[in-house]
């Protein structure tokens, strides 16, 4: 039996035991070490997420060391130390075979879909894990997949050394985003953040918090909203350069609107850019948290064990310091 975090299709989330099975023939099973929560997390809890299965394990930021290995799978053994990439491609619709797979029109999920990693043992396709570096802590590759999804967003963003980049919001993805661009040689990172404390969070990976009073148009050659609002993509739009390049990453409402003024975009020949999930970018994330370049412990600001996943879930849902990492393990 496992202990698991359960959506049962309706408000809320539930915590029970459930029977975790022995691996197919290529898949891996692993005992879970960390476990992120996120906002999509969030979103299914609320019935905002139209792809969530009742009934699923959620969780789909998680790593863990093998404890079983399927009769067809190569590469892999029991002992070794695994992070997961949740998002599964269905590998023969037109993006998938022009190199999209992100963009697949009938994607899985691990944590969404299919049972994800909140809980004591998974079950994933051997294809979807990724060894971690020797002496990286579990709950910093739990890290791997936000920041990789944050990682295609800045490549998105194409900043080239030297350019004034701005972010919107400093939540764990604005902040992940801030110490991504400080790394590529950004000349300036401002982020705005209305909330004091994650301005203090925003200062430990090298870039400068603003209040979101201070931020006037013009005044960045990439903009980066990570908050998900119409509001703030609106004032991405208005604070960047002419010639420069608006990458929303936020996750707004799927019924929101932006209201944009179509002349500006075009005489100010501004490029808007949507993002979405981590394409081909796993590896770098990993070997970005492997160097030290990333700055993960100002990001993991709580660490609460699984039998006390109401402190967790109360902490995610108020917006409590920044990461908080599930760790299936006794207080």
């Amino acid at each position: 039996m496992s202990v698991s975090v359960v959506w049962p299709g309706r408000e809320g989330v539930e915590v029970e035991s459930r029977n975790v099975p022995s691996p197919g023939s290529d898949e891996l099973k692993v005992r879970v070490e960390a476990s992120g929560l996120c906002g999509t997390d969030l979103h299914i809890a609320s019935g905002e997420y139209p792809f969530a299965r009742p009934g699923v394990t959620i969780g789909h930021e998680f790593a863990g060391t093998i404890v079983e290995v399927g009769p067809d799978v190569e590469g892999f053994s029991v002992g070794e130390r695994v992070v997961v990439d949740p998002n599964i491609p269905c590998r023969t619709c037109e993006f998938c075979h022009s190199s999209r797979p992100h963009l697949c029109e009938n994607p899985q999920a691990l944590g969404v879909t299919l049972n994800g990693g909140l809980s004591e043992f998974a079950v994933l396709p051997a294809p979807q894990a990724y060894r971690v570096p020797e002496g990286l802590p579990p709950e910093a590759a739990a890290l791997t997949e936000p920041l990789a999804c944050t990682l295609h967003a800045v490549d998105l963003g194409d900043l080239r050394p030297g350019e004034r980049a701005l972010v919107l919001g400093a939540g764990p993805i604005g902040v992940l985003c801030a110490a991504l661009l400080v790394a590529a040689g950004a000349s300036e990172v401002l982020v705005s953040e209305p909330s004091r404390e994650r301005r203090d969070h925003v200062r430990k990976v090298g870039a400068e918090p603003v209040e979101p009073e201070s931020v006037s148009e013009g005044m960045a050659d990439k903009v980066f909203e990570c908050v998900g609002r119409s509001g703030t993509m609106r004032d991405a739009v208005e604070a960047v350069k002419p010639g420069g390049t608006v990458v929303w990453v936020g996750v707004a409402p799927p019924e929101a609107e932006v209201a944009v003024r179509p002349y500006d975009i075009f005489r100010r020949e501004l490029t808007i850019r949507g993002t979405y999930t981590n394409p081909f970018t796993m590896e770098r994330s990993l070997a970005l948290l492997g160097s030290g370049r990333i700055d993960w412990e100002t990001i993991v600001t709580h660490r609460i064990p699984l039998d006390r996943f109401e402190d967790a879930w109360s902490a995610h849902s108020e917006g409590a310091g920044l990461k908080v990492c599930v760790l299936p393990e006794s207080s």
